[in-house]
């Protein structure tokens, strides 16, 4: 069984867990997911910098691309492509028509707002001098969620400290979205090279290593 499928459940009992619970769940599966996957990074790692496993004195080299997927057996992955649409991106990212600019500065302004709202109850609550009768090390992860704007990260932590956090039924819209993100980060992670390594050939990890090797020009 994999380490994450304790969260699994959920899935099907959507509309019984509150929205809090349910981002709660998905962050400790991100978490659980994301352990693995550094697990096996080192791994690849190693291997791409011909490094035995046994051996930590020299950390590896780290690769330039983080994440292959998986989605074919030859796990095609085009430094050519990733440019252009890299440079596809960038060209485009100013093109949007002032009427869309509006409504993403307000989103990110209400967005923003929800996050500080969040932070201020958090901090007030899980301040060390308000924890007199226990030491609670939550303090610092609220600081340092809310300086990378993690909003997801703030929720898990509240759900953790039972702390109602009196949401609006506007921010609730806010939170479906922060769903849809983790959702979409979790399929991005599970789609990985870092994820599904152990369960591959070792004429696809040969593969997959070679494709490495080319692509940081270590060959």
């Amino acid at each position: 069984m994999e380490e994450y499928e304790e969260y699994s459940f959920i899935n099907n009992f959507n509309n019984i867990l509150s929205v809090e619970q349910e981002i709660y769940y998905l962050v400790s599966k991100v978490q659980n997911i994301e352990s693995k996957c550094k697990i096996n990074k080192k791994i690849i790692l190693n291997l791409v910098n011909n490094i035995p496993q046994e051996t930590t004195q020299e950390a590896p080299q780290e690769l330039t691309v983080s994440i292959l997927t998986t989605n074919t057996f030859l796990f095609e992955y085009d430094t050519d492509i990733i440019q252009l649409n890299n440079k596809y991106q960038e060209e485009n990212k100013y093109e949007n028509n002032e009427e869309n600019e509006e409504s993403i500065d307000e989103e990110d302004d209400n967005k923003y707002l929800f996050l500080h709202k969040i932070y201020k109850k958090l901090a007030r609550y899980l301040h060390p001098d308000k924890q007199r009768t226990h030491k609670n090390t939550h303090f610092l992860d609220v600081k340092y969620a809310f300086e990378q704007k993690n909003l997801s990260k703030l929720i898990y932590l509240s759900v953790i400290n039972k702390i109602n956090l009196d949401i609006l039924e506007s921010e609730y819209e806010i939170l479906k979205k922060e769903i849809n993100n983790l959702d979409n980060y979790i399929n991005k992670l599970k789609n990985s090279v870092f994820h599904s390594w152990q369960t591959l050939s070792e004429e696809q990890k040969e593969d997959i290593i070679l494709k490495y090797k080319n692509i940081n020009n270590l060959i």
